[in-house]
């Protein structure tokens, strides 16, 4: 009798280490906590991406708002800087690809203190020369980053344009090109293009 309630023991432990209710879990990504991505049927839906992705702190789907050569095998993403950026970091820009766009978008969330996510205002927005494969957008924006890292800069403002083309093959838009300009009127000074050079290393 002893040892058969032993065994019965021993196969209800069995059992109960076996489905896995005292296993660990794996941590998540830090960029996968949360995604509202949609597909990207129209150009407007590039925006509602790129702005969730910001505020989401998701690095893939924030790539996935441009233009890659797997998806355009004779096309590729370009960020054309605002000029006080360009002339502080030339050599940076002149080779700026896709890569160094996640990259640094990575860097810059990862340097976020916990529970904090940037603040994006897109303000005078317009969409313009619209055309069946190709439309511009053009918006004012200010972000906020509130890292710790002292001597650098948290607000930046400015103008963005995108160029965003359609790829035929699945009907999805992506962001060709950016264009980042200093605004007109504006207490910050520091642009997009600032706040992607102090995060570029």
């Amino acid at each position: 009798m002893m040892i058969r309630t032993n065994l019965y023991y021993i196969f209800f432990l069995i059992a109960l280490t076996s489905c896995g209710l005292f296993s660990t879990r794996d941590p998540e990504s830090p960029d996968s906590d949360k995604s509202t991505y949609i597909p990207p049927n129209k150009a407007v839906d590039v925006i509602t991406n790129f702005k969730n992705a910001i505020i989401e702190k998701n690095s893939e789907n924030y790539k996935s708002c441009f233009l890659d050569t797997i998806n355009f095998s004779d096309k590729r993403y370009t960020f054309v800087p605002s000029p006080d950026a360009y002339a502080l970091y030339q050599s940076l820009f002149d080779n700026w690809d896709l890569d160094d766009e996640k990259r640094t978008f990575y860097s810059i969330i990862s340097k976020l203190p916990e529970g904090t996510s940037p603040q994006l205002e897109l303000t005078n927005y317009d969409f313009f020369d619209q055309q069946p494969n190709s439309e511009t957008y053009i918006s004012d924006y200010k972000i906020i980053i509130r890292h710790n890292i002292q001597g650098l800069d948290t607000a930046f403002a400015g103008t963005l344009q995108f160029m965003m083309i359609r790829n035929p093959s699945n009907s999805y838009w992506y962001i060709q090109k950016w264009t980042d300009t200093n605004p007109s009127n504006d207490t910050i000074n520091a642009t997009w293009s600032i706040l992607k050079a102090q995060f570029a290393n």
